[in-house]
């Protein structure tokens, strides 16, 4: 007697089979993780619209400056921090191959040093540059997150402050 033959249909059928069933498992182990990590960073976005902060320092460069910027991302990382300096520049940050949030890099009033760059979601790059210029001084709060060159923060939000506003051309008293 021989042996019968399969088609090598039902194979595929059941490697198919198998293959929706992992991916199954696979969101049902996921979703766990991610509704979590989505709830804390509602938590961080409420807190900081609200001013509710982990530290609160002067001038950048009282918080981090280049050269201790590693070891603060460390100190501080998943903390909310408020501080004031000197918009440098606005641009969009480019990660993995890809143009993402809007960033402004933040200098110290006192040092002159590029300390911090801040993310901000939901705003483009010519929104910010007609809210702020380079040159103003502003008044930081966000999420230490990251650290390369500088310290990184991100859900940032961004005031002018109320005292003076500098920028190269001219100095002008708000309020």
């Amino acid at each position: 007697m021989r042996g019968r033959r399969y088609s090598g249909g039902a194979g595929i059928i059941a490697t198919i089979q198998a293959m929706i069933v992992l991916l199954i498992i696979c969101a049902l182990l996921y979703f766990p993780v991610i509704k979590p990590n989505i709830e804390r960073q509602n938590t961080i976005k409420s807190k900081i619209e609200q001013n509710i902060v982990d530290s609160s320092y002067g001038d950048v460069s009282e918080f981090s400056t280049p050269s201790n910027c590693y070891d603060q991302c460390k100190a501080f990382d998943g903390k909310i921090v408020s501080f004031t300096g000197i918009v440098g520049d606005v641009r969009e940050a480019y990660e993995n191959g890809e143009y993402g949030e809007s960033v402004i890099s933040i200098d110290s009033e006192i040092t002159g040093e590029w300390c911090a760059d801040c993310g901000i979601n939901d705003v483009t790059e010519e929104e910010l540059m007609k809210m702020f210029s380079e040159g103003d001084k502003v008044t930081v709060v966000g999420e230490v997150y990251h650290c390369l060159t500088v310290i990184e923060l991100r859900n940032c939000k961004i005031e002018l402050c109320d005292d003076v506003v500098k920028n190269e051309y001219e100095t002008t008293t708000i309020g």
